[in-house]
């Protein structure tokens, strides 16, 4: 069975039945249940029970997260993403036990644990808060992250979308917790690189130069790097105040909802240093219980003095921790350092064979199909039928600039009929309708000639709907791959 037709499938259950099963594991040599169901991941967690607060879908990926809350009261949190494939990655941070646990689609179970962390070690790099652009204050703020990975720290993971997504949802969730309505942090795209650096101030300042093409090409107002890091690292991640750049260890679960806390001008515990009273309110919070991110990150919270913890005590401090105020006021400088990207966007990452997908919801999705922007990417006009795939080249550049051609298969099918599947430029009718679904693959057996380097560029696609004359929605394929040629 061809790999489009397994996915297919695999969105036709999404649509028809919702993925809701997760799968995790636990130590690595350890007996583990069968992955699935909620009973896979019950005994990994407990005694803590699992209390699910969102449930959403981005990028054909399910994503679910919560609380853990353990029998003598004290919480952590739970991010579960369902792969395309049927892995599952997640983001467990469970008093005692914080660590990533991945499941392969083949039930393949690893759990790497975060090890000793420390969030209250110098981490930062204060900017003069004067050199803030202008931004628009008013309505939801959307702030568009890349996340970007080292080979190293890509090679290591089951589905490194799925964990770029995980990572974004952890800080999504504090601000939630902290009943910020009014900010959302978005996955923008991923770059992977060659080369791994260790966690420190110094490998920070580097950090938007050695992203810079995927911060561009992704239209990115911050960019978070994941490295596997090594004995020079100084703390579990860093971060500018405020500013666009994080650093953390790959292996953290709870580094990069600490590190953008940073970025949105926030500090650790009022009182650590002699001008803390210049930076108020934006601290964290220790009310002797519970810490919130900024403030020991045992908790999953910015802090706000209008919530309280288990223990019926302020998670914040009206005069000086209220991060949540701090958030609104400086997301709009954040949302802002970058125009938001046009259109639908569709991130394609991975060092091994890779797929994404997105859909569209169109009133006649039998007349709807996706073409080239350019004739030197794929087809520029939508055909009336056809079988197999519609073969793509996109000139993708390494980190050193050169230059090599890429080749994709792009294909289309509508979600009740996923048998159908066309070249994603044919309009082929489906008698029961429903969602109209692009999937774009990397195959290495499809690029024998590239070398085994990191490469990185976007693809530009537009949808068309032949039923509303000329209609259109652009599309933004953002792709970092790898090569295996050894030559």
């Amino acid at each position: 069975m061809s790999s489009f037709v397994r996915l297919a499938r695999h969105a036709f259950s999404i649509l028809f039945f919702g993925l809701l099963a997760a799968g995790l594991s636990g130590c690595a040599h350890s007996p583990l249940p069968p992955a699935g169901g909620v009973e896979a991941y019950a005994s990994v967690i407990a005694p803590a029970v699992f209390e699910r607060a969102s449930s959403q879908v981005i990028q054909g990926y399910r994503v679910e997260s919560g609380i853990l809350r353990m029998p003598d009261k004290r919480r952590g949190s739970l991010v579960v993403v369902h792969g395309l494939d049927g892995a599952v990655t997640a983001l467990v941070d469970e008093p005692g036990k914080r660590g990533v646990l991945q499941v392969s689609a083949t039930g393949k179970r690893s759990f790497t644990e975060s090890g000793a962390e420390n969030f209250k070690l110098p981490d930062t790099i204060k900017v003069a808060r004067h050199h803030l652009h202008e931004a628009s204050p008013g309505g939801l703020q959307i702030i568009d992250v890349l996340v970007g990975l080292s080979r190293q720290s890509a090679n290591w993971l089951v589905d490194p979308l799925a964990f770029a997504i995980g990572q974004i949802e952890t800080a999504n969730q504090g601000l939630r917790n902290a009943l910020v309505e009014d900010v959302q942090i978005r996955l923008a795209g991923m770059q992977i690189v060659d080369d791994d650096h260790a966690i420190t101030g110094d490998t920070l300042s580097q950090v938007e130069d050695i992203f810079a093409r995927g911060m561009t090409s992704a239209h990115a107002d911050l960019v978070a790097a994941f490295f596997v890091g090594n004995k020079d690292d100084t703390a579990t991640g860093w971060g500018y105040i405020p500013g666009r750049a994080t650093v953390q260890r790959a292996r953290s679960v709870t580094a990069f909802r600490h590190e953008i806390g940073h970025n949105a001008s926030g500090d650790h515990c009022y009182g650590e240093y002699p001008d803390d009273d210049e930076w108020v309110p934006r601290f964290g919070y220790d009310n002797g219980k519970s810490t919130t991110i900024l403030c020991g990150n045992d908790d999953p919270y910015y802090s706000n003095p209008r919530v309280h913890d288990q223990y019926g005590l302020p998670l914040g401090n009206t005069r000086t921790a209220n991060m949540a105020l701090t958030w609104h006021e400086m997301a709009p400088y954040m949302a802002a350092y970058t125009p938001a990207l046009v259109g639908q966007r569709l991130i394609l990452a991975g060092t091994a064979d890779v797929t994404a997908q997105f859909s569209i919801t169109r009133a006649q999705p039998g007349l709807v199909g996706f073409v080239a922007l350019s004739a030197v990417n794929g087809p520029v006009q939508l055909i009336p039928g056809g079988a197999g795939y519609t073969p793509l080249t996109v000139r993708l550049k390494d980190a050193q600039g050169r230059e090599s051609d890429v080749y994709f298969r792009g294909v289309r099918w509508v979600g009740q009929c996923p048998e159908l599947l066309t070249p994603m430029n044919a309009t082929v009718e489906c008698a029961v309708g429903g969602d109209v679904y692009l999937a774009i693959e990397y195959h290495r057996e499809d690029n024998p000639p590239l070398p085994d380097r990191l490469f990185s560029g976007e693809l530009k696609l537009k949808v068309l709907d032949r039923s509303v004359g000329n209609w259109l929605e652009p599309v933004t394929v953002l792709i970092s791959v790898a090569g295996s040629s050894k030559r």
